[in-house]
């Protein structure tokens, strides 16, 4: 995002609420702060040489997604106190080996059997 922009959400929407709640700094940050079981979702515009026929496409996907927003179950991402962030900031070492990128930070889900 542009920097005036992320200097905006850094003042005035995330501190003290994403971040900086109860005046503890990135102590709660991700799903322990302000919005812990709330829903979000980014919207992010790009093609300035898309075709007609793909911006009608891109909208009605859109569309879509967003029907069906509150009955898709959210990502489970790991929280940042939840003990696989040892120094609160780096993934511990044996927490998801072998995985890198983004799909390193989704928490596993268990079944019945806790596998």
């Amino acid at each position: 995002m542009p920097a005036i922009l992320k200097g905006w959400i850094d003042r005035v929407f995330a501190y003290g609420l994403a971040y900086g709640y109860r005046g503890e700094g990135n102590r709660y940050r991700y799903g322990d702060g302000g919005l812990s079981g709330k829903r979000a979702i980014l919207s992010v515009t790009v093609g300035d040489r898309i075709t007609a026929d793909r911006i009608a496409a891109a909208k009605e996907a859109w569309r879509i997604r967003l029907k069906g927003l509150f009955e898709e179950e959210p990502i489970p991402f790991r929280p940042q106190n939840g003990g696989d962030y040892p120094d609160g900031h780096v993934l511990a070492s044996h927490i998801a080996m072998g995985e890198t990128g983004l799909t390193a930070h989704v928490a596993k889900t268990r079944n019945a059997a806790g596998d």
